[in-house]
């Protein structure tokens, strides 16, 4: 159980099984590259840390904060986050697997338009369902509705 990380602490391309940060304060972290399995992260705040490549399995994030974080490019396969608020978190290129958002509020996220949004071994049905409720968990009706085109005017 880690209750407290440096700030600016480098956990880059580190491995963390069945890790549990509880009531911590995570600012300035990096955790670019690294693997994290069966980890818990509890009533903790996460301010400007990035995940970038990194790979979350069965991690969760319960009753915490997440601000400004990165999850570009990450791999998060079957983790949940539960009570939470997420402010200006992205999720560029990110893949969510079977990933869940119950009681979470969320303002600005960023980029989620270009993350995959997969369920392994669900149906193609159980997977739009599944990025439909991911969507409308995690950013308004506006940002994720496909904006129509405007018609271009005809010259005469």
């Amino acid at each position: 159980t880690l209750y407290c990380l440096p700030e600016h602490a480098d956990c880059n391309f580190s491995y963390f099984d069945e890790c549990s940060f509880q009531v911590c304060r995570i600012n300035g972290a990096t955790f670019d590259g690294a693997r994290l399995d069966g980890c818990e992260f509890h009533t903790a705040r996460l301010d400007h840390v990035t995940f970038f490549a990194a790979t979350l399995s069965y991690t969760h994030f319960h009753d915490s904060g997440l601000n400004w974080v990165s999850f570009q490019k990450a791999r998060l396969k079957s983790c949940n986050t539960i009570d939470c608020t997420l402010q200006n978190v992205g999720f560029m290129n990110a893949t969510l697997d079977g990933c869940s958002y119950d009681r979470v509020t969320a303002e600005n996220s960023r980029c989620l338009h270009t993350a995959r949004i997969t369920q392994g071994g669900a149906t193609e049905q159980e997977c739009a369902e599944n990025r439909t409720t991911i969507l409308q968990a995690l950013c308004s009706q506006q940002e994720h509705t496909p904006k129509r085109a405007p018609e271009k005017r005809r010259g005469r």
